[in-house]
């Protein structure tokens, strides 16, 4: 038996027969080989000998349920994400809502009448030629149907909110009311608003919008209907007071 088949049989069986043992008593090279591999695996076997615990299911199980344990606080943590998330998004929604709010027509239109250039226009008395009125009006394309209103006092070109217009100041009962017809402006309905210590109304009127601002607005239905009489005729005029 030579060298060969002996490391074979070392290798494939720990029982070899009578003619290993005999080549290994004669053979130092084998005997080396044959100790190296005896003292590998005893050295295995201890290292893989490691104790088992008796209670190693139970302590498994055990394990198991602190992590089913631990989940929901894992859970419970993520609503302050979620509140986080709430928070931003509410921001966002009132960013929005603070924007629209700034952009809108009654804020435009109150910022206008109460911008430092205007502030003569509310100190006009004396009413203007009906003729300057017609005329202003013509420029903008729009030809009154019926006499403007009387008590103008002040007329001007304007652009509020990227439309154009004319700003004008009327006397009433309760005090100079500010006027902006902005012609091509377009409102759905008639709007109330109190905006900066004035009250407020937008009408659709003809071609555009009526704005109406003053610190009372006890006389704002006749002039609705005035200016509705002269845009519109005395027809639609009509119509709107029934």
């Amino acid at each position: 038996m030579d060298c060969l088949d002996v490391r074979r049989q070392l290798q494939a069986a720990a029982d070899c027969d009578a003619l290993v043992w005999e080549h290994l008593q004669t053979c130092s090279d084998c005997a080396r080989a044959f100790g190296f591999d005896a003292g590998f695996g005893q050295a295995l076997a201890a290292a893989l000998a490691v104790p088992v615990p008796v209670d190693l299911a139970a302590q498994l199980i055990a394990a198991q349920r602190r992590a089913a344990a631990a989940a929901p606080l894992r859970r419970r943590r993520a609503p302050r994400w979620l509140a986080l998330a709430a928070a931003a998004a509410l921001a966002l929604a009132l960013g929005i809502v603070q924007w629209r709010d700034a952009h809108s027509l009654p804020a435009q239109a109150t910022a206008h009448v109460t911008a430092e250039h205007e502030a003569a226009a509310l100190q006009a008395r004396q009413p203007l030629p009906e003729a300057r009125i017609e005329a202003a009006f013509d420029a903008h394309g729009l030809h009154l149907l019926a006499a403007p209103p009387s008590g103008i006092a002040y007329l001007a070109n304007c652009s509020v909110g990227g439309s154009d217009g004319l700003h004008m100041v009327m006397d009433s009962s309760a005090g100079p009311v500010s006027v902006l017809y902005l012609r091509g402006r377009k409102v759905d309905a008639c709007v109330d608003f109190h905006r900066d210590g004035l009250v407020g109304r937008i009408v659709p009127l003809a071609d555009g919008a009526l704005v109406m601002l003053a610190r009372e607005d006890r006389d704002f239905d006749g002039i609705e209907a005035a200016w509705r009489n002269a845009l519109e005729g005395p027809r639609t005029a009509a119509r709107g007071t029934l």
